[in-house]
């Protein structure tokens, strides 16, 4: 995945990634949320690219993507606590736009200590699906309705 855009917290600890940064697409849940955002022959494609390249891990591959899709379905997003880097936890959602734009992922990662599993999903998850529901309503013209 590569990061297209991003916006830093004011506080003092923060993730130093800038736009054009690379970050792999099965540990991060930015790309476990741009995987499970795929329709299932896009995602099924994409699994066996990471496969091919990643023989290695292909069963935890192939595992972190079904939970990503798993979990998108349940909660609206995704995860990665510590599976990137042990101390970075974040949460991740897909976004298309419904003009037709390509899917991208919205996300929001920090150190673990600040950005913890209980936050997450209390917080910053329900948080991150509002905001792309209100994007999108925005996008298609619709303000009122955020």
């Amino acid at each position: 995945m590569v990061y297209l855009a991003n916006c830093r917290s004011e506080s003092l600890v923060t993730l130093r990634l800038n736009p054009g940064s690379y970050l792999p697409i099965w540990k991060t849940s930015m790309g476990l949320a741009y995987a499970a955002g795929l329709s299932n022959e896009e995602r099924d494609g994409l699994l066996q690219a990471l496969q091919t390249a990643e023989p290695a891990n292909a069963a935890k591959i192939k595992a972190a993507i079904e939970d990503a899709v798993v979990q998108h379905a349940r909660l609206g997003y995704v995860t990665s606590f510590g599976a990137w880097h042990s101390y970075i936890h974040a949460v991740g959602v897909p976004f298309r736009p419904r003009d037709g734009s390509p899917l991208v992922a919205i996300t929001c990662g920090g150190i673990g200590e600040i950005i913890t599993e209980e936050r997450a999903h209390a917080e910053i998850g329900p948080a991150l699906v509002a905001m792309v529901e209100a994007l999108g309503n925005q996008l298609e013209g619709n303000p009122a309705s955020i």
